[in-house]
C-alpha cells in the first residue's frame, strides 16, 4: 500500500518540519542537481557523444525506504567527528525523535485505524531528506564495489532519479546490477537511450554529431490543457502555475525557449 496523505497539522507535523532544516546539510551532494535548469546546465559542459545514456528509477520509493536502517544511516552522518550534540540533542534522544516521526503515521483505511511502522508515507514533511540519505548510501555503495573503468563518466541525481552516462553497455549493466546488489529495500529501474535521445526530468536529450541538445520534454499523455484562470481553485496556486512557465522562459537555453514558447499558453480570461 502506498500512503499518500498530507501531514499538515498532524500530531508531528511541526517536529518534522523542524528536522527536515537540521538536516537539510545530508541533501549537499556534488552528484546532486537542484533543478532542471542546473541539470541543462551540467549537461552542456560535457560532450557525451559516444557514451551510452541512460535513467534509473526507484521502484516504489517512499514505501520501501528501509526506516530503522535509514535512522542508522542519519545518525552515523550526524554523529561524528567527535560530535556529541546537534543542537542540544543527544545522539540518543536524535534516535528516538527520528524513530517517532518516521515510524508513528497513523491514517484510516476502509473504517480501521491503521500505523505505518515502515516506509514513510508521502506528504511529510520529512520524506523527501529521507528518501536522499538511503539513495545516496545506495549510490556510494555502488560505486565503491565496482572497477575504476566501468564507473559513470557522468552522474546526476535528482532525489530517485539518476542521469549516467558510461562508456559502453557493459560498464552500464555492471552499474545497474551493482546498484540492486546493495543490501536494503530499494529496487532500481532503467531507461535507455532510444534513438540517441532520452528522458530525463522534463528535458529531452539528444545526441548529435555537435554535442548535445536538449528540449523540453512532455509525457505521452500531456493534453496541453492546464487549469483555468476562473477556476474555483485558490488565486495564489494559479499565479504560482503562470509563475513557473516565466521562470522556464527566463532561465531555460534559447533552444529550450523556442520550444516552450510555442507550447505553452498562458492565458488570463
Amino acid at each position: 500500500m502506498r500512503l499518500i496523505i498530507s501531514a499538515v497539522g498532524s500530531f508531528n507535523h511541526e517536529a518534522a518540519k523542524w528536522l527536515s532544516d537540521v538536516l537539510a546539510p545530508l541533501h549537499h551532494h556534488s552528484t546532486v542537481v537542484r533543478d532542471t535548469f542546473s541539470f541543462v546546465n551540467e549537461i552542456q559542459r560535457n560532450d557525451l557523444r559516444g557514451c551510452v545514456v541512460a535513467s534509473f528509477d526507484v521502484k516504489s520509493l517512499f514505501t520501501n525506504i528501509p526506516s530503522k536502517f535509514n535512522t542508522n544511516l542519519i545518525i552515523k552522518s550526524l554523529f561524528q567527528d567527535g560530535c556529541t550534540q546537534i543542537q542540544g540533542i543527544s545522539q540518543t534522544q536524535m534516535k528516538k525523535l527520528l524513530k517517532w516521526i518516521c515510524q508513528s503515521t497513523t491514517f484510516q483505511f476502509n473504517g480501521k485505524y491503521c500505523k505505518q511502522i515502515d516506509g514513510v508515507a508521502m506528504g511529510s514533511r520529512i520524506a523527501p531528506l529521507l528518501a536522499d540519505v538511503i539513495i545516496s548510501y545506495v549510490r556510494d555503495q555502488a560505486l565503491t564495489k565496482i572497477n575504476v573503468k566501468n564507473k559513470p563518466i557522468v552522474l546526476w541525481r535528482y532525489l530517485d532519479d539518476i542521469f549516467v552516462a558510461v562508456k559502453d553497455m557493459n560498464a552500464l549493466d555492471i552499474f545497474f546490477n551493482t546498484l540492486n546488489s546493495v543490501p536494503n529495500n530499494i529496487t532500481f529501474t532503467k531507461e535507455l537511450e532510444c534513438g540517441d535521445s532520452l528522458a530525463f526530468l522534463d528535458v529531452l536529450i539528444e545526441k548529435s554529431q555537435t554535442g548535445i541538445q536538449t528540449t523540453t520534454y512532455r509525457k505521452p499523455t500531456h493534453s496541453g490543457l492546464y487549469t483555468h484562470w476562473t477556476s474555483f481553485i485558490p488565486h495564489h496556486q494559479k499565479e504560482i502555475l503562470c509563475l513557473d512557465y516565466l521562470t522556464e522562459l527566463i532561465k531555460s537555453p534559447a533552444h529550450i525557449m523556442s520550444y516552450t514558447m510555442n507550447s505553452c499558453k498562458l492565458k488570463a480570461c
